[in-house]
């Protein structure tokens, strides 16, 4: 009888366990969406980089160029991107389309959040589901930290997600153990498409050369001119679009020196150029070199997937254009030092936790013009060195073979 007394206070035990489990869970939810609900509420949209799509859309239904435009605001991705949103976007009327496109954009953004959260769950833990709880907790660490930056790129209407998705995609394909004929053509379409719409993924290049993907680059290249010259010669004409394609290349080099060390550029090249430029030269070339050296060294030895928080932390310190919201980049990077946390040493995890307080008060300062550039930069290089040493250099790093 008295066993069975204390089986019955065990089990009832549990079963609070179980329900406080699924409490914790709701309060995570709920304190995700009331968070990211009062930064919204703060800075309401003002869509406008969705503008110059939807702007750049109608033009390219109409056979007009694209790139007629100066200055801060005008259209930087290739002309088949300008296609394509003609198609996606110009057939609405722009008041109700804002509004719908901020909803897709946020769920794309959860999607995406979620998605490479369970895969790097399942790479720092092999055989452990990716629980309800995690993903909770997963998300509210993301807003907790990234919130300020999900709030202005949504405010802004831009469409980083895309090409994030995209190299997300890519780099799940790298290390699938068994590809089909068919793997190389879609997984260079999905590079293509995505240096289409940001050419700043075009540092997603070094592994596929290192691993020597000749396939996937051959269908990579392929796909970029299909979509960019004959995707748009099919509905304005081969000389329209090679008119076109020559004056996005102009563009992007007259757009990049006339923008590199303005208030906004908070690049490594253009928040440290504010000071000195050949320390900002000097900055930029040591976390080049940091980066092609480890991509050199593990390319081969690490699973493409620990790869890419690193490949997105490089894109936020080596693009010569880097906007504050980008530090959304560097999400996959603080993951996976969360999930690593437990597995650390006592004196790594403790140093860790003293840099996150700092840290994440950087990464809010960004709603302040004096400090944003500094927020941005500081904090993004910080979690890139964080991640580098902790995931490649040291003593317990994850030792993984490709998947």
């Amino acid at each position: 009888m008295e066993s069975a007394v204390i089986e019955g206070s065990g089990s009832r035990w549990l079963r609070r366990l179980a329900r406080l489990r699924w409490l914790w869970i709701a309060l995570a939810l709920l304190a995700s969406a009331g968070l990211f609900a009062f930064l919204a509420i703060t800075q309401p949209p003002v869509f406008h980089d969705l503008s110059v799509y939807y702007t750049a859309a109608t033009k390219a239904l109409g056979h007009k160029t694209v790139y007629d435009v100066e200055g801060h605001y005008q259209f930087k991705y290739a002309p088949g991107v300008a296609t394509l949103f003609g198609f996606a976007l110009a057939p609405f009327p722009f008041e109700r389309l804002s509004h719908v496109y901020y909803a897709v954009n946020l769920v794309l953004w959860l999607v995406l959040v979620q998605l490479c959260g369970r895969a790097l769950f399942r790479l720092v833990r092999p055989g452990s589901a990716f629980s309800l709880g995690a993903a909770a907790a997963l998300l509210l660490l993301f807003v907790v930290v990234c919130g300020v930056p999900l709030r202005d790129e949504l405010k802004l209407g831009q469409l980083n997600v895309v090409p994030l998705g995209l190299l997300f995609v890519l780099y799940r394909g790298l290390d699938s153990p068994k590809r089909s004929r068919a793997a190389a053509l879609w997984m260079g379409s999905a590079l293509a498409l995505a240096v289409s719409i940001k050419l700043y993924c075009v540092v997603a290049i070094p592994i596929l050369l290192l691993r020597r993907e000749w396939g996937v680059l051959l269908c990579a290249t392929i796909a970029f001119f299909a979509i960019n010259i004959l995707g748009v010669a099919a509905w304005s004409g081969l000389p329209f679009a090679l008119a076109e394609f020559s004056a996005w290349s102009r563009t992007l080099f007259a757009s990049s020196s006339e923008l590199l060390f303005s208030e906004y550029n908070v690049s490594l090249l253009g928040t440290v150029g504010k000071l000195s430029r050949p320390l900002a030269y000097a900055c930029w070339a040591a976390v080049a070199i940091v980066f092609l050296l480890l991509l050199a060294r593990f390319s081969r030895s690490r699973p493409a997937l620990l790869q890419l928080p690193l490949v997105l932390g490089a894109i936020v310190l080596l693009n010569p254009l880097c906007w504050p919201y980008w530090s959304l980049f560097t999400f996959p990077a603080i993951f996976w030092l969360a999930l690593r946390l437990s597995a650390l040493s006592s004196t790594a995890r403790v140093t860790l936790i003293a840099a996150a307080v700092p840290l994440a008060a950087i990464g809010c300062a960004q709603d302040y013009p004096f400090a944003r550039a500094w927020a941005t930069c500081l904090s993004s290089t910080a979690i890139f060195l964080f991640f580098s040493f902790f995931a490649f250099v040291s003593p317990g790093a994850p030792r993984e073979a490709p998947r």
